[in-house]
């Protein structure tokens, strides 16, 4: 492969890059002058093109004429300066190549998908609608140590991979260094606000090798470092058995700096495994590395130590091994950059791995209440994004971060009932002039609705039902202990039982109060519920693992050892200052959303590509093999509707997206491929929750106890799988799958226990 010529740094894209412009149309070859970003984002909004451009989108799509208007269109070579545009006219290198859609349905949604891709959109620096109204033209900057085409390929290998149905519409002859890019009109042109010193888009310096030689001949290409890495280092997280001793720890050091700052937390995650691991001397050791230089150790280096090791990405488990002798995952480290800001906002203050998933699963389960607006189709029938999540852990163990999640809505909540007082005091004083003798007034019609947002849950089904119905069928039940409700249920099992099992599905669900002989009906409900409690309290919520609540709730459980937390000032800022801000925040957010229709049905609908449906699939596919071996019926189950919860997160990740790129979800909105690979990634840990809590549940007509002994495959299959990873070097997840039928995510986690 050779590199361009000329190459006008060695690394990066310069400050302020520019490019040539031509004026007259796509027949004048010679540029008029050139230009920087920030002046063709200038034309781009301007006026300038508009009555052009107008003009041009009028004319019939196949039109002689409006091919004619494009052609005569100012046009840019965005990948450098030329004093001719031909490859051999190339003076000057920009640092920038132009990915061209064409044909595209749904802009809005490319458009949101390319700026949020956490590898691809902090290297777009300039995006625009084409002229012909239905593409988009987007400036990526690329890294001028490699030659043109190669950062092509890529930029579209990490397109095919992440988003293949818009890679479909990418036209891939664009990767000709001298190619023209039209100009138009586009007010709402993005143009990044690190225009003048963007970020390149991250090729594996291991790519350099193949103009020079790679002194590390035969290791595995891995193409787009960032992208790629995360398999891996979720290998070794997921190994008992990765070295760590110092010479191999420093060479990771200076593998991982080929990532930039982009490798300090993957170094983290992998210093974490050692008992020596200390943070301040980790986050040390990192800066020795990346001001030192690598050298000759690339990226590859640390995925030949895997290999060593005998570790590769089928090993990998979903979760983050959780602390010592606590059986269950924590989430990946690498899923909380990723969410959405609002999300990465409400974890933040939390540095427990424990505490931080337990503030994700208890938001995520509160906003589910928030967007009654918002749904979508999910195996053919429609769904709302209602979640019921149970955390379950030993007292003082952090789950009482739960309280913070309700926190964000209570001015919601304080709000509907202000609303509802208000309408309450309306009425009183109608009903009062209706009966004033001299000057009566009509009668109001009843009553106004009672409306809140948190229901209580030590109440009955019939009042539970009631205040539904006052709130249009919706609202969420969030409770930081287990035997609120458990009592509830206790006392109005039957009927309570029934209509949280009905309400997860938006089944009609009734109720004939005895005392007035009041019917009523609720034809759609949307019930969420958010609750904590400890492991005690889950067989009197639960009355065995056949119970059809069960699988609907999104378990996390866990048994940490209570330490005392500093408590001083010095600890960190207040959490009242923290969150209160994002409650405003929310309270936005859940008044833009659009609501139900009067029908009840959702005016947004959230919907997947086609490569995310069957990716889906193929997730829960794996996961009902895993959890029917493990727990049986039960355990098969809870993997059924473990994929609606995932569809649901995926959801809800897609509307807080919108409001990270400051728009309203509107329409029909196609979830981006890694919010469906996070709605995955929590989709498998919470499986291995949802497995321990259903092991310590007995079947009808059995007493609950933990460790029943209810699942003979594991007691069957665990000693031989014990076995297989104590050879030396121990046999891989894959091998043992092979060798015994156990799931390697199964075989993975007993050993985790």
């Amino acid at each position: 492969m050779k590199k361009d010529s000329p190459s006008a740094a060695p690394t990066g894209s310069t400050p302020a890059a520019k490019f040539s412009l031509y004026t007259g149309g796509i027949s004048s070859v010679k540029p008029n002058k050139s230009v920087t970003l920030a002046q063709a984002h200038k034309r781009l909004v301007s006026d300038q093109y508009a009555e052009t451009t107008a003009a041009i989108r009028e004319l019939p799509a196949d039109s002689v004429l409006r091919k004619k208007r494009k052609l005569a269109l100012d046009y840019v070579t965005a990948a450098g300066v030329f004093s001719t545009r031909s490859t051999a006219g190339l003076l000057t290198r920009s640092g920038l190549l132009v990915l061209d859609f064409d044909h595209v349905r749904n802009l809005r949604g490319l458009r949101r998908h390319l700026l949020c891709d956490p590898v691809l959109g902090p290297s777009v620096v300039l995006l625009f609608v084409s002229p012909s109204g239905d593409g988009l033209k987007v400036f990526v900057a690329v890294d001028l140590r490699f030659d043109h085409k190669c950062s092509f390929d890529a930029v579209t290998a990490h397109l095919r991979a992440t988003c293949p149905n818009w890679f479909k519409r990418l036209d891939i002859a664009t990767n000709d260094i001298a190619r023209g890019c039209l100009l138009c009109h586009d007010p709402d042109a993005y143009l990044s606000p690190q225009h003048e010193s963007p970020t390149p888009f991250p090729q594996d310096p291991s790519d350099l090798f193949e103009v020079s030689g790679n002194p590390f001949e035969g290791l595995p290409p891995t193409g787009n470092a960032v992208a790629c890495l995360e398999p891996w280092i979720c290998a070794v997280e997921a190994s008992t058995d990765f070295p760590d001793d110092y010479d191999r720890w420093y060479r990771i050091g200076l593998a991982l700096a080929n990532l930039g700052e982009d490798g300090r937390e993957y170094f983290h995650r992998v210093s974490r495994l050692s008992p020596k691991y200390k943070e301040a001397e980790c986050d040390r050791q990192f800066s020795l590395s990346l001001r030192k230089g690598s050298g000759a150790i690339t990226v590859g280096t640390f995925v030949h130590i895997c290999k060593e090791a005998g570790i590769c990405p089928d090993n990998t488990s979903s979760g983050e091994e959780p602390p010592e002798g606590d059986p269950t995952p924590c989430m990946p480290d690498g899923l909380f950059p990723r969410l959405p800001t609002f999300l990465q906002q409400c974890c933040s203050p939390f540095k427990s791995r424990r505490e931080r998933d337990v503030m994700l699963i208890g938001t995520l389960a509160v906003l589910s209440g928030c967007f009654a607006g918002v749904g979508g189709t999910y195996n053919r029938r429609a769904q709302g994004l209602n979640l019921y999540a149970f955390i379950i852990a030993p007292a003082a163990s952090g789950k009482g971060t739960l309280a913070w999640a309700r926190y964000l809505a209570r001015p919601w909540h304080q709000e509907l009932i202000e609303e509802s007082k208000m309408a309450k005091e309306m009425y009183e004083a109608q009903l009062k002039a209706s009966k004033d003798k001299d000057n009566p007034v009509p009668p109001p019609i009843g009553p106004p609705p009672r409306q809140q947002l948190f229901l209580p849950a030590n109440t009955t089904a019939a009042a539970i039902l009631t205040q539904l119905a006052d709130n249009g069928g919706r609202g969420i039940i969030c409770e930081t202990e287990a035997d609120t409700l458990s009592g509830a249920l206790g006392a109005d099992f039957g009927n309570f039982s029934d209509m949280l099992r009905k309400a997860f599905h938006h089944e009609p669900v009734s109720a004939l109060r005895k005392t007035d002989n009041q019917y009523t009906e609720i034809e759609r409900p949307a019930l969420s519920i958010a609750l904590t409690g400890t492991p005690d309290q889950v067989s009197r919520l639960l009355k065995s693992a056949d119970d059809g609540l069960v699988s609907r709730m999104l378990f996390y459980t866990f048994a940490q050892t209570p330490a005392w937390q500093d408590v001083g000032p010095q600890a960190g800022p207040s959490l009242d200052e923290h969150f209160r801000p994002l409650a405003a925040q929310l309270l936005q957010f859940i008044q833009a959303t659009p609501g139900p229709t009067p029908e009840g049905s959702c005016p947004v609908q959230i919907t997947l590509a086609d490569a995310d449906w069957a990716r889906l699939n193929e997730a829960g596919a794996a996961g009902l093999t895993e959890a029917h071996d493990a727990a049986g019926g039960a355990g098969a189950s809870t993997a059924f509707r473990l994929g609606l919860i995932a569809w649901r997160i995926a959801a809800l990740l897609t509307v807080l997206r919108c409001y990270d790129d400051g728009e309203v979800p509107t329409g029909t909105i196609e979830a981006l491929p890694g919010d469906v690979t996070l709605a995955l990634t929590i989709m498998d840990t919470v499986r291995a929750h949802a497995l321990a809590v259903l092991d310590r549940l007995a079947p009808v007509g059995k007493p609950n106890k933990a460790g029943s002994g209810r699942h003979t495959f594991r007691t069957e299959h665990e000693p031989r799988v014990r076995e297989l990873r104590a050879q030396i070097p121990p046999v891989s997840y894959a091998r043992i799958q092979e060798l015994t039928g156990v799931p390697s995510n199964t075989a993975c986690n007993w050993m985790k226990s």
